[in-house]
């Protein structure tokens, strides 16, 4: 996949959360957005799912500008699949019908197909025995595995993740880099804010530093965890990687 970042500025108020960037993103499978807290990574991700518009700038993904207009950019944003860290599931409907929903709502399949794709994602996901759960029935594992066969069984161009651990345990963490491991392992290409630096370090392609309202590195991995060239990336990954 390839990005290309163009003066791209995004404000709230008066404050630039990113301001100018142009760079170029290309990589094979996977991107990790790493950085400090309110350094503009989850906004950087909303931009590229559509859900937020630039101030300034521009933004194309695989040579095709994002779209602008509202119907373009609801087109846009159907065509991907999108993880959040809180879920983002209906708690009235179970585990079933939050997958069918969409399915069915926005991406009009015929209600066979939609079925179909329901119960092939169940089964893949080992969820099968929970299709008829609620989410306030499961653990947060299993919300999160639901809400990642949901973006899955649309079968999008590519899936975003933000920070889908961290509201998490460190055995559900487990499960679900285990299964971000898997999609990546399968040709997929996925785009996560993180601050799992070591399922960075070993599954990205790319790794991409933001902070101060900008790309400070991007950098395969190896070289941005073990030489990086910027000092505040230096000092940011010593304090995280001592511990």
């Amino acid at each position: 996949m390839n990005i290309e970042l163009r003066g791209l500025t995004k404000r709230f108020g008066a404050n630039a959360v990113l301001a100018d960037v142009t760079r170029t993103l290309s990589f094979a499978h996977t991107l990790a957005l790493i950085g400090p807290s309110g350094g503009g990574k989850s906004t950087l991700l909303r931009i590229l799912a559509g859900l937020l518009t630039p101030d300034a700038g521009s933004v194309e993904v695989d040579s095709r500008p994002l779209p602008t207009a509202e119907e373009e950019r609801r087109r846009y944003r159907a065509g991907i699949g999108i993880v959040f860290q809180a879920y983002n599931l209906f708690p009235h409907l179970t585990a079933r019908e939050n997958i069918l929903l969409p399915l069915i709502q926005v991406h009009r399949l015929a209600p066979d197909e939609a079925d179909a794709r329901t119960a092939e994602v169940l089964t893949r996901f080992q969820l099968s025995a929970h299709a008829d759960k609620h989410p306030a029935a499961l653990s947060g594992g299993q919300r999160q595995r639901i809400a990642i066969a949901r973006a899955v069984a649309t079968h999008p161009r590519f899936l975003l993740f933000d920070e889908p651990t961290s509201a998490l345990d460190p055995e559900m963490t487990a499960e679900v880099l285990d299964l971000l491991a898997e999609l990546r392992a399968e040709g997929r290409t996925l785009i996560l804010v993180t601050h799992e630096m070591g399922f960075a370090r070993h599954t990205a392609d790319l790794v991409a530093f933001v902070g101060q309202g900008t790309l400070l590195e991007v950098a395969p991995p190896e070289a941005l965890f073990t030489v990086p060239s910027h000092p505040d990336v230096r000092r940011f990954l010593g304090r995280i990687l001592r511990h």
